[in-house]
């Protein structure tokens, strides 16, 4: 829900006390990164986090 993959159907989305549930994903000043290499193997870390 932070990074936008599901819909808020209720309740809220905090981020410290700023409330960001109606916010889109974009402007809610925060990054995803994935935990598992393998996304894209065959490029590096640094092109991983970069590939968005």
């Amino acid at each position: 829900m932070f990074a936008g993959l599901e819909d808020v159907d209720s309740g809220s989305v905090l981020i410290g006390v700023r409330d960001v549930t109606h916010l889109p994903p974009r402007d809610r000043d925060i990054a995803m990164v994935f935990q598992d290499y393998a996304v894209y193997p065959h490029l590096s870390a640094s092109d991983n986090i970069g590939s968005p």
